[in-house]
């Protein structure tokens, strides 16, 4: 069983995102005030970038989408989603299907 935790998005450390709190290679910056107020920043863009993607999710159901699809319909590039599509796997918003189109698993 594993009893690490994972620190929570909401954290004011940018290492911490995923990393569970058992790491023993704790990050170098000691919380200096230029790496919190970037991460703040990251952090809204990112809640951001969620939002934009689980939209094109919502308007399609009960359709599957790709991340491909979703990066056109968004104009962005195909990394910029990639993420945020494995966020939402993560956490149990988005459910990988058995389609694959142009070599990109649907998701709903």
């Amino acid at each position: 069983m594993n009893t690490n935790t994972i620190v929570p998005y909401d954290s004011i450390d940018p290492y911490n995102r995923f990393r569970d709190t058992a790491d023993p290679c704790p990050n170098n910056h000691k919380q200096n005030t230029e790496s919190v107020a970037a991460w703040k920043t990251t952090l809204n863009n990112l809640f951001q970038a969620q939002r934009d993607v689980f939209e094109v999710y919502r308007k399609a159901w009960p359709s599957n989408v790709t991340p491909k699809e979703v990066a056109l319909a968004l104009g962005k590039p195909l990394h910029s989603i990639c993420g945020r599509c494995s966020d939402g796997k993560q956490e149990g918003i988005l459910v990988a299907t058995a389609e694959i189109r142009d070599g990109s698993r649907a998701l709903s």
